[in-house]
């Protein structure tokens, strides 16, 4: 329940104040006898019906501001069940609102024979909508009761929701149950009488009908006749358009075939073309061997007996050199003296010091194991400079702390590695073992010699060794 304020109170009693004060004063207007007596030349009629529309404008004014505070904001809803289909407009401080019509056709739902109209009201523009009562409506038990609002008759109860169609005003079965004096209206109930035929018009309908069978009759044989024509002229049309489409393709096919032509007599052309230079150019490169034949011949004819002298010293110079690289190679041997220890395994010394391979260096004493590789180490060295074989991985042969370089791995960090084991790491000195091996293949490939087992690197030396001097031996002898 709402509770009005103060000023509000104070408001409505000053509206109550002033309406009963102007029933008052209109009270001894009404008789008429006070203004004719006062204005006998005025007209009596005039004067009561200027008064009398002036005090009903302000007794209403009056009224309505008295029931400003009770009159509510109003509108309606149309609902199928849970679902809304319809929002009416707000009015405003109305007692009995009257909506605007509304177009079924736009609304969704509107084949709908049942639904629910609910009626909501505030009281005030800022106040909260709340449900003042709702009617479920079933359009095929309204009943009428006027074709215009303007005709309606007799009381109704209060909240009655008049609905008015196109052909009438209607309320419902409850509405007209609970207010036994409204006069309702019957609807005119529509006429199905219809007058009946003839027995002459009837034999005229069936004398029709026997001309409408006949004639059907007629045209399904007409067209059983017809179909096998209308077949044979489909074939017809069929193969007159497949030979149109044969045709088309035929003079695609002769259009493909001169372009093909075409370009067969221009390939033949170009290669024509293409052999006839190819032989231009092998006469002129025969003409240009036989004047450089010639040429090599009338050169050569007047310095052959030179060059035959220059070819004797090369090989003469060939044989002395291969005379002192074996006296060289002699001389190396006895510095550096290779001896076998053990024939079938291989197993060889350098100036009585054996060298091990790199997984037996824990084996052995590693002040021997440098020292070995140190006598190797510079025996290879020799060898390579006394042959002329650059090696790839040049060697630093200082003792038993030899090294070796690798200048064309891509490596990070130092690029020298040791030949000793002691106080080094062991993948250091493994991989120089390799890069030594490697040195040695490369002076083993430069004398012409295959390489069997690159372990083997005394027996390798060895071997090398023994084949420069049996070659500067034959040459000696020649």
């Amino acid at each position: 329940m709402k509770t009005e304020s103060p000023a509000a109170n104070e408001k409505r009693r000053a509206s109550i104040a002033r309406w009963q004060q102007m029933q008052m004063q209109q009270q001894p207007k009404e008789d008429g006898d006070g203004d004719e007596q006062m204005n006998p030349g005025s007209s009596p009629g005039r004067s009561r019906r200027r008064t009398n529309t002036v005090g009903q404008i302000e007794i209403e004014r009056t009224l309505q501001e008295i029931n400003a505070d009770k009159l509510l904001d109003t509108a309606f809803t149309i609902q199928r069940g849970e679902e809304l289909l319809y929002v009416s407009e707000v009015k405003e401080r109305a007692m009995n609102p009257e909506f605007r019509e509304i177009d079924f056709s736009e609304v969704y739902g509107r084949n709908e024979a049942r639904f629910r109209i609910t009626v909501w009201g505030r009281p005030g523009a800022g106040g909260r909508w709340k449900r003042l009562f709702f009617e479920s409506i079933d359009l095929s038990t309204l009943n009428f009761v006027s074709q215009a609002p303007d005709c309606l008759q007799g009381p109704f109860r209060q909240n009655t929701v008049i609905i008015h169609l196109t052909d009438g005003c209607y309320v419902t079965s409850t509405a007209q149950s609970r207010a036994p004096s409204v006069q309702t209206t019957p609807r005119p109930e529509p006429s199905f009488h219809v007058e009946s035929c003839s027995y002459d018009t009837i034999m005229k309908l069936k004398t029709l009908e026997e001309c409408i069978n006949d004639a059907l009759l007629t045209i399904e044989s007409v067209n059983a006749s017809i179909e096998p024509y209308l077949v044979s002229s489909t074939n017809y049309y069929t193969n007159q358009r497949r030979r149109d489409e044969l045709r088309h393709r035929l003079q695609a096919t002769h259009h493909q075939i001169e372009r093909e032509k075409r370009r067969k007599d221009a390939a033949q052309k170009q290669a024509a073309d293409l052999r006839a230079r190819i032989a231009s150019r092998r006469r002129t490169m025969h003409e240009a061997g036989v004047k450089m034949h010639n040429y090599k011949k009338a050169s050569a004819s007047p310095h052959q007996e030179d060059l035959s002298l220059r070819q004797m010293e090369v090989e003469n110079l060939g044989q002395h050199i291969d005379i002192a690289r074996a006296r060289i190679v002699d001389d190396l041997s006895q510095i550096f003296p290779i001896e076998s220890t053990n024939p079938r395994s291989f197993e060889f010394t350098i100036c009585g010091v054996p060298l091990p391979g790199p997984e037996r260096c824990t084996e052995k004493n590693e002040d021997e194991v440098g020292a070995a590789y140190g006598f190797t180490a510079q025996l290879v060295h020799l060898l390579s400079v006394y042959l002329n074989t650059p090696l790839r991985y040049p060697i630093q042969a200082f003792g038993s702390q030899s090294f070796i370089i690798d200048p064309i791995s891509m490596i990070q960090g130092s690029r020298t590695f040791p030949l000793w084991c002691k106080g080094s790491l062991f993948y250091r000195f493994e991989y120089g073992v390799f890069l030594f091996h490697k040195d040695v293949e490369q002076l083993i490939n430069s004398a012409s010699l295959d390489v069997i087992d690159l372990s083997h690197t005394l027996a390798n030396l060895k071997n090398l060794l023994l084949v420069i001097s049996v070659r500067g031996s034959n040459a000696n002898k020649t």
